[in-house]
């Protein structure tokens, strides 16, 4: 694949962050100690301002993985 260069949008992507804010050590904690363990439904009632996927990545680079049980349907 051929590298395409635009200054522009290279200026524009070393300060660009759409929506990011750094998570609270509150919010991470509720991650490390929760995730997994209780429904997704339950959780993000929590984390209210943290979309599904958000918390799943967020979990996946601290190193939490769910729980099998979680992934079964009822």
């Amino acid at each position: 694949m051929n590298e395409i260069i635009i200054p522009e949008l290279d200026e524009i992507a070393k300060t660009y962050a759409p929506d990011r804010r750094p998570w609270t050590d509150d919010e991470k904690a509720i991650v490390a100690k929760y995730y997994g363990r209780v429904p997704p439904p339950a959780l993000m009632k929590y984390l209210p301002d943290r979309s599904c996927d958000a918390v799943r990545i967020k979990a996946a680079a601290i190193g939490m993985r769910r729980r099998s049980r979680d992934l079964d349907p009822p």
